[in-house]
């Protein structure tokens, strides 16, 4: 297991506490949860398909570890150097990550996914930093990982990354399914629009009609029990990620 792995696992598993911004109950949070979760073995992504009012609906996520491995490495003289300057400091975290970066004269860009679309299993708050102002010119990051339940609190500590693909951190909203039979693809880049082969030509996933059953139908999304769904081009083979 590499430096990196470790750092995000204890991200993961960090306890953020319990407090008056973060309800949930016991074990209800995503620290809680994650105590015994052997995230290198875990799935980098799942789908599963259901039917609401005669619609297809897709509910697809990307494992928050593998997003977050494939794209990051940690800095640990970064880190520490971070460290020292909450140390000698009083501020709250992401306050603490602003002035970090106005103190070196980094250019910055702050995000937290809440607030945009996003297909990663938990939200993510972060500053990217480098210097110059465009987004490719930020080749390292300020990472929380929110461990609690109600998205206003339950963060974990911040932790510097180097980005190892540029602009991939900022990606949580792409996705893409296939057909284990024909060639037919889709993808999304929002969350919600699945397009035919990655563009605006032909039929988005879910606009075609889509119905329950145990066997595929060409021109129709068929959803079995189990939550699978069967290609409407070929009618044969299952989308799978």
């Amino acid at each position: 297991m590499t430096k990196t792995e470790q750092v995000l696992i204890g991200m993961l598993k960090e306890n953020t506490g319990s407090h008056m911004c973060d309800s949930g109950g016991f074990y209800g949070r995503h620290w809680q949860k994650n105590q015994d979760k052997n995230f290198m073995q875990e799935p980098e992504a799942t789908v599963e398909f259901a039917i609401y009012n005669d619609q297809l609906s897709v509910e697809f996520s990307k494992n928050v570890f593998h997003f977050l491995k494939d794209r990051l490495e940690f800095n640990e003289e970064l880190n520490e150097d971070f460290k020292s300057f909450v140390d000698s400091n009083d501020y709250y975290d992401l306050q603490a990550m602003q002035e970090y970066c106005d103190l070196h004269e980094y250019d910055s860009q702050m995000v937290n996914t809440y607030n945009g679309e996003s297909n990663v299993s938990q939200t993510l708050q972060f500053i990217t930093f480098g210097h110059g102002s465009d987004l490719y010119e930020h080749n390292h990051v300020l990472l929380q990982i929110h461990g609690g339940c109600d998205v206003r609190g339950g963060y974990s500590t911040p932790m510097v990354f180097d980005l190892m693909d540029e602009c991939g951190i900022y990606m949580v909203a792409d996705g893409s399914i296939s057909c284990s039979h024909c060639d037919a693809n889709w993808s999304t880049d929002d969350a919600y629009h699945w397009y035919n082969d990655g563009s605006s030509v032909g039929t988005e996933l879910q606009e075609y009609d889509a119905t329950e059953g145990s066997e595929g139908i060409e021109g129709k999304v068929v959803v079995n029990e189990d939550g699978e769904a069967f290609c409407p081009k070929c009618g044969h083979g299952k989308l799978i990620i």
